[in-house]
């Protein structure tokens, strides 16, 4: 015969200050009370929230993570603008729930057939809508010209996550 699990244990901060409380719950009620605050987590939420280990939005649709790797290459002369412009345009990756989780020049000496990107980037966004608001956010177009003066070719790849 399988052993029960432990209970969860449960603390309880009152709102009102005091002293937190301990409270210890069965599998079955505490299973049912997480669903409960993820539930109540998405129905106000305008972010994301994770819910079982995947990202679930506002329309309650489990969401996959967008990993995109991205090469920049700068017109002559410009890759202080491009860095420049890559500052700027980054700090919105935030804003739309994404992380920037590698950014960098290639190597100097690095094995590579042509002229190598300027930057390359590994940008994390939480679905693919977070990735498609960033794209169209306006303050990003608005920077348009900047990117124009300075970014003479884009390489994006989709990366998929191998499980190492």
């Amino acid at each position: 015969m399988e052993a029960s699990p432990a209970p969860y244990a449960l603390l309880i901060l009152p709102q009102s200050g005091g002293n937190p409380t301990k409270e210890t719950l069965p599998h079955s009620t505490a299973d049912t009370l997480i669903g409960q605050v993820s539930e109540l987590l998405v129905a106000v939420s305008k972010e994301p929230v994770v819910a079982g280990g995947r990202l679930r939005h506002t329309n309650r649709m489990l969401e996959t993570p967008v990993v995109n790797c991205v090469l920049l290459w700068a017109k002559p002369g410009m890759e202080a603008a491009l860095s420049a412009y890559e500052d700027k345009v980054l700090r919105l990756v935030g804003e739309h729930g994404g992380r920037v989780l590698e950014r960098g020049t290639v190597v100097p000496g690095s094995q590579y057939d042509g002229e190598p990107p300027a930057e390359v980037q590994f940008l994390e966004m939480p679905s693919e809508a977070s990735l498609d608001a960033y794209i169209d956010d306006p303050r990003r177009l608005a920077m348009a010209g900047e990117r124009d003066a300075a970014i003479a070719r884009t390489d994006v790849f989709r990366i998929q996550r191998s499980r190492a």
